[in-house]
């Protein structure tokens, strides 16, 4: 009992900012950074996740979504992409691209390289899946990613959750501040 409770409390510390948030709303919006405890170390995001992971929940406040929300597209990006806009894909979906490695196929004219309309389309594609917002975050996306090992997208979970209320949190204190 007491090593879950160490687990849980490690994860409560799962986003960590340092920011000055006079000067991070004056936009030194370079000073924030995220980082992440992990099996292997602490994980921290470099400008441009940090960038993506920004217009990814200041995408999902704009669209009138929830800070859940905001955390399954985390998940999402930080397994397909960690966080990075791709411009190509792998053996199995050759035609994926950008943060959500999105098949073409599948996103037709949404410019997927594009991290506000990638982040759209696929919030407009979780919001298809009945129920997501009471399954577990794995099942949801999966539902959408149709990927090949679902199993991987729940590693990113406890991060991705620190992550969105840090960056949520700071969207909110410095609505216009952003990469």
């Amino acid at each position: 009992m007491v090593s879950l409770l160490v687990v849980v409390g490690a994860w409560g510390l799962v986003a960590l900012t340092e920011v000055d948030a006079e000067s991070a709303c004056r936009g030194a919006w370079s000073d924030l950074r995220l980082t992440s405890p992990s099996d292997i170390g602490t994980i921290r995001l470099d400008r441009a996740q940090v960038a993506n992971a920004d217009t990814i929940v200041r995408t999902t406040m704009a669209t009138g979504r929830t800070p859940q929300a905001a955390t399954i597209a985390l998940t999402t990006a930080m397994q397909e992409s960690a966080l990075l806009n791709i411009d190509h894909g792998d053996a199995a979906g050759p035609d994926s691209r950008g943060l959500f490695q999105q098949r073409l196929q599948f996103y037709g004219d949404i410019d997927v390289m594009d991290p506000a309309s990638a982040t759209r389309a696929f919030l407009d594609r979780l919001d298809t899946v009945s129920g997501w917002q009471s399954m577990p975050p794995a099942k949801a996306i999966q539902s959408v990613q149709r990927a090949a090992h679902p199993e991987m997208y729940a590693a990113w979970v406890g991060p991705a959750q620190g992550w969105a209320d840090a960056l949520w949190a700071h969207a909110q204190a410095c609505p216009t501040a952003g990469p």
